[in-house]
């Protein structure tokens, strides 16, 4: 390892807590969700904008990107889990996954299936493409805070405040493992080779369990407070925590060993993970910040190769190159958004703006922000960017469209009357199908009563002809007498 981790990046743009973070595997975006009920998608080349996905009824509590690139998972409060086309325009699908609050979201190493956990203590399984519901995964006794599958689609692993985690077989869907914690579970994770599970529990504990020999093998007092996620290094060899007592910590797992100890964060750090390539990691705090930070790793360049991904890589950049232009690697704080035509897109823009220098001060020892400032104008070398030489994309073509703020507004407005129309038109078709459903109703007791007052009417009529014909045979008797 030839250098300290360095903070790279922070983004400012949620409203209230960042709850996690999830990486694209191409290394163009980044994904982070939110109490504010939004998901930010955060763009890494130079001068695009930030885009803010509305949707979500209620805090959104995990986001996950699928391997495949295409799409973005997000899980809430509300129920529901949405899952976003990664664009300006933020066109979304909802599902409701769960009965109360989905936890956790999380993407098969093929993209064709999606693992949510929640409140209602189920653990469940969707087929990406339909949204339907292929299975669910019971045992726990109290909610379900985090739930992952391993690289091979053959494992579900589950961690829950009932102070345990459970191992499933995702063909049987039974519990093939339960492993017992002194604390809550908050978080779970699949080592790349799927050999083991690395958990993370309310107090503070980090465990990885031997999923060869169903036991415990390493066990670190990582943090003061509680864990709320772990992940693995591409390599294997390194965890990332993060915690309630707002650091991230890094773990040599060859030697056992706690690597580093980063504190840029003033709040709880909420979630954390690593980039497809392990080059760099970014983390979501309470204090309503993502940052990014480049690894620095040496010593594990070599093994990052030791675990093949099934989902197939993305392309590398030159070795030469930096994910970010050097003339705005120093951290970089958001305005308050700017709208991209929100009602037509459901989108909204962040414009990025100097950095924050009482900032630098909180950066611990090894994560320096001592960087060039930030630039106004294109650096002079387009060698500065992996992805300076990429066609110009679809978000930077509209964002050098100038309408007028008429035709906004008028396109605003269509885009609305069109909404109300079509949630008129569902409404309209619920009741007409209501009312026919009830007719056809309607229509069976009808012929139901019909049947009865007819078999009646028989009955009463036979009823009545016996009545007479006793009477008859009466008088005639009285008369013979």
């Amino acid at each position: 390892m030839s250098e300290d981790p360095t903070l790279e990046r922070a983004f400012r743009g949620h409203r209230d807590t960042a709850t996690a973070v999830a990486f694209a595997p191409d290394m163009s975006q980044l994904a982070s969700s939110s109490a504010d009920g939004t998901v930010m998608l955060w763009q890494f080349r130079r001068n695009m904008r930030a885009f803010r996905f509305v949707g979500h009824k209620a805090a959104v509590l995990d986001v996950d990107f699928a391997p495949s690139g295409q799409l973005v998972a997000s899980a809430s409060r509300d129920a529901t889990v949405r899952l976003w086309i990664p664009t300006v325009r933020g066109s979304s699908t909802v599902f409701k996954a769960h009965s109360s609050s989905v936890r956790s979201v999380s993407f098969s190493a093929d993209s064709r299936a999606l693992v949510t956990a929640g409140d209602d203590k189920i653990v469940k399984l969707w087929d990406v493409a339909t949204q339907r519901f292929m299975a669910s995964f019971k045992g726990h006794t109290n909610w379900v805070r985090s739930a992952a599958i391993s690289s091979d689609s053959r494992l579900l692993a589950s961690g829950s405040d009932d102070k345990t985690v459970k191992l499933y077989d995702a063909g049987s869907k039974a519990i093939t493992s339960t492993f017992y914690a002194t604390a809550p579970v908050n978080t779970v994770a699949f080592h790349p080779d799927g050999t083991c599970l690395a958990t993370g529990s309310s107090d503070g504990a980090v465990q990885l369990y031997d999923l060869r020999m169903n036991r415990l093998f390493q066990h670190y007092s990582a943090h003061s407070d509680a864990v709320n996620s772990v992940a693995f290094h591409p390599s294997g060899n390194v965890l990332l925590s993060s915690s309630e007592d707002a650091s991230l910590r890094m773990f040599d797992l060859r030697e056992g060993l706690l690597l580093f100890t980063l504190n840029s964060h003033t709040s709880a750090t909420c979630g954390a993970a690593f980039s497809r390539d392990g080059e760099y990691f970014a983390s979501a705090s309470a204090d309503k910040q993502v940052h990014v930070w480049r690894t620095a790793f040496d010593a594990w360049a070599d093994a990052a190769d030791a675990y093949p991904s099934t989902a197939p890589a993305p392309a590398a950049p030159p070795a030469s190159a930096s994910l970010f232009d050097e003339s705005r690697v120093a951290p970089v704080f958001d305005d308050e958004p700017v709208d991209v035509a929100p009602a037509l897109f459901d989108s909204h823009s962040v414009a990025a703006s100097a950095a924050d220098a009482s900032f630098r001060s909180s950066l611990p020892a090894g994560a320096s922000a001592e960087r060039a400032p930030v630039a106004s104008s294109p650096p002079p070398s387009s060698a500065s960017s992996a992805y300076a030489q990429a066609p110009a994309s679809h978000t930077e073509a509209l964002e050098e469209q100038t309408y007028s703020d008429e035709l906004r507004r008028d396109l605003s407005h269509i885009v609305r009357q069109l909404d109300v129309l079509t949630s008129t038109m569902g409404i309209m078709e619920e009741r007409l199908t209501f009312v026919e459903d009830q007719g056809r109703v309607v229509q069976s007791e009808h012929r139901e009563v019909m049947d009865a007052l007819r078999v009646l009417v028989q009955h009463q009529q036979g009823h009545a002809d016996q009545h007479h014909q006793q009477h008859q045979q009466h008088q005639q008797h009285q008369q013979q007498q």
